[in-house]
């Protein structure tokens, strides 16, 4: 299968979600499949790593070093990578983040299939009311259309499986 893995990051940012999705990205590439990841960061660039095809676009506005967003015009552009690439399927995770949207609505605009994986059990918690009550507006808005629109939404605990219910 053809794979691409739409997220906000990737190693070499270290955290819990970019270790599960490297670890996922390089065990699919092992088991023969082909793995592209679509990731935005300070540094674009497009290089391989054990099997993984990566893909870095410029991230835009980033916020407390939590969230950040793609350029404008990426979600054409991905549909448009993923028609081209003759993707499978899409895997995007956890319905917070921008670059789950984007992939998800580039999915379909590619009639392509994408699955969901949801990492938080829980809104947002931060000391910064303005963060707080922002992601809450995203988890309610753009994260519940990623979620009910996903041909299957996954969770990496029982908590995350029902947050995302």
């Amino acid at each position: 299968m053809r794979i691409a893995f739409i997220v906000n990051s990737y190693p070499p940012r270290l955290g819990g979600l970019e270790s599960h999705i490297y670890h996922l990205s390089v065990s699919l590439a092992q088991l023969g499949h082909e793995v592209y990841v679509l990731t935005i960061s300070d540094k674009p660039g497009h290089r391989q790593e054990e099997g993984v095809d990566i893909r870095t676009d410029r991230r835009h506005f980033p916020i407390a070093d939590i969230i950040s967003f793609p350029a404008l015009g990426a979600t054409r552009a991905i549909a448009r990578f993923l028609r081209e690439h003759r993707i499978d399927v899409v895997s995007v995770h956890t319905r917070f983040f921008p670059m789950s949207f984007v992939g998800a609505r580039a999915a379909q605009k590619a009639h392509v299939p994408y699955i969901h994986t949801e990492h938080g059990s829980n809104f947002v918690n931060n000391s910064n009311p303005i963060i707080a009550i922002g992601s809450r507006v995203v988890d309610l808005s753009l994260g519940r259309y990623v979620t009910t629109h996903a041909a299957q939404v996954l969770g990496v605990s029982e908590a995350a499986a029902n947050f995302a219910g």
